[in-house]
C-alpha cells in the first residue's frame, strides 16, 4: 500500500492525468465528484484520515467534506458524491496498490472500486463503484500535493537593491616627518686683514752747507 501522510494533501488523478474534483467548487452535501483537467485548486486536492481497519475517509481541502456513496448504494453503478464526515463504511475506502505505482480505491462498505461512468475520461465525467475489471478506469496515481512557501510573494514593483555601503576611506598616510634642514656651517669669520705697515721713507738728510 502506498505511504499516506495524513497531514498532507493529495492529488488523486486518473489514467490520462484528469484529476478527481468536486464539481462547480461547490461545498454543499451531495455535491457531486467528476473527473477534470488538473488546476491545481483546493477542489481538486484530498486528505485521506485513517478511519480503522486500514481504511480512510478521502476529505476534499476546499469543502472539507468526504466521498460518499449516494443513498449508501453497494451496487455496481451507484455514484459518489461529496457528504460531511459519518461513521459510516459509505465514506471509508481501501488503498490497494496495483503495478506502476498506480492504486484501486476500493469501497469498505462495497467491495467495489472507484470507477468512471461508462469509462469517460472527459472533463467532466462521473464517478461510481464497481466490481473490480482491472481496468485503467479503476486505477488511480496519488500524488502528494507540493505546498506553496510560507513567504509572502515578492511584491511585482522592483524593489530597488539596498545602497552598498560605502566603501571607507583608507586613512590617509601621514606625511613623513620633514627632514631636519641641514643646519648651515656658520661662515667662517674673515681672518683680520692685516694692517699695512706703512714704511717711512727715510728722511733725507739734510745737505750741509758749504
Amino acid at each position: 500500500m502506498q505511504n499516506i501522510n495524513e497531514e498532507k494533501f493529495y492529488s488523486i488523478s486518473a489514467a490520462n492525468g484528469k484529476v478527481i474534483e468536486v464539481a462547480g467548487e461547490d461545498s454543499a452535501n451531495g455535491a457531486a465528484v467528476q473527473l477534470r483537467t488538473n488546476e491545481q485548486k483546493p477542489s481538486q486536492q484530498w486528505k485521506f484520515q485513517e478511519a480503522g481497519d486500514n481504511s480512510y475517509r478521502i476529505l476534499n481541502r476546499l469543502s472539507e467534506k468526504v466521498l460518499d456513496l449516494i443513498s449508501g448504494g453497494t451496487t455496481d453503478g451507484t455514484w459518489v458524491h461529496q457528504w460531511e464526515a459519518a461513521p459510516a463504511d459509505t465514506q471509508k475506502w481501501l488503498i490497494v496498490s496495483t503495478t506502476d505505482h498506480k492504486n484501486k480505491l476500493v469501497s469498505r462498505a462495497a467491495g467495489k472500486c472507484l470507477d468512471l461512468v461508462d469509462m469517460n475520461t472527459e472533463d467532466g465525467a462521473r464517478l461510481q463503484i464497481w466490481a473490480d475489471v482491472a481496468g485503467d478506469n479503476q486505477q488511480w496515481t496519488i500524488v502528494e500535493v507540493a505546498e506553496e512557501s510560507d513567504e509572502k510573494p515578492e511584491e511585482k514593483t522592483v524593489k530597488a537593491a539596498p545602497a552598498k555601503a560605502a566603501v571607507k576611506a583608507e586613512p590617509a598616510k601621514k606625511a613623513a616627518p620633514a627632514k631636519a634642514a641641514v643646519k648651515a656651517e656658520p661662515a667662517k669669520k674673515a681672518a683680520p686683514a692685516k694692517k699695512a705697515v706703512a714704511k717711512k721713507a727715510p728722511a733725507k738728510k739734510a745737505a750741509a752747507k758749504k
